[in-house]
This record gives structure tokens, sequence and C-alpha cells, in this order.
């Protein structure tokens, strides 16, 4: 049986068609599956970064510049311990949000290491939080309390 020329263009032009449509869903398909790795790795490791830095940046610019404030007078007891608490509140915050990620084996043990290192930093805050609490003693000169806690303690 002879197929003619214009059966033989139909039948490529369908297999070419088919052809085309089969690797225009795998490449869909592949693309889903790169958007859902790419997707995974912001969550688990770029949310993460930014969630460090502001633990991070809440540690060390929030409550030691409260500190600083109020060693130097600048600003009440009142709100040297509202600007502490409220870092420490968005520290428990991230650090949740943190510990709610995926972590490699390598982020678990670094971050049973930096909860350990919290629980220093969280003691010598609530010292430094009641120095400056309303049932505190007034003091005239409230950095000589502090300084003396926190340079002899270590």
């Amino acid at each position: 049986m002879q197929i003619s020329i214009q059966q033989r263009l139909i039948y490529t032009v369908l297999f070419l068609s088919l052809m085309l449509m089969t690797l225009g869903g795998m490449g869909l398909y592949n693309l889903q599956q790169v958007n859902q790795s790419l997707k995974t790795v912001y969550e688990d490791r770029v949310v993460p970064l930014k969630q460090l830095k502001i633990i991070a940046d809440a540690y060390a610019v929030n409550i030691i510049d409260a500190a600083n404030k109020a060693q130097v007078g600048l600003v009440s007891a009142e709100n040297t311990a509202q600007q502490v608490a409220a870092a420490q509140q968005m520290i428990d915050q991230q650090w949740l949000a943190y510990k709610a990620t995926s972590l490699t084996a390598d982020e678990s043990r670094l971050a049973q290491t930096a909860e350990q290192r919290f629980a220093a930093a969280n003691q010598k805050i609530y010292a430094f939080k009641a120095i400056f609490s309303p049932t505190a003693r007034p003091d005239p000169r409230p950095t000589h309390r502090a300084d003396r806690h926190f340079i002899s303690s270590d």
C-alpha cells in the first residue's frame, strides 16, 4: 500500500506536533520542579538568614543601645525596660520562626550552641532589666549600678 504525499505530510505534522506537546509538557513539569526547589532554598536558607540577622541586631543594637542610652541618662528607666522587653519579644518570635524551618544536622548543632549562649545573655539581660524595673530603688546615677553588674560578671 502506497501512502500519498498529502497523508505523509499530515502524519509528519501530527507526529511533530505530538512531540512538541510532549516536550512542552516535560519542560513545564521541570520548570515547576525548579520553582519548588528555589522556593525551598528561599524559605529554608534565605529567610532564616534574615531571621538570624534580626536576632543579632536585637541583641547587638536594640539592647546594647538601650543600655548605653540608659547609662548616659538619655532615656528613662521605663523606656529602657520597654526597649529591652520589645527586643526580647522580637528575639523570641524570630528564633521560634527560625527553629520551624528545615535545619540540617550542622545547623541544629549550631542552634543548640546558640540557645546556650542565649541563656547566658538572657541572664544578664534579666539582671539589667531588674536594675531598671519600676520597683527598683531610684538611683540618681543608674550608670554605676549597671556598670558594676556588667563589668564584674562574665
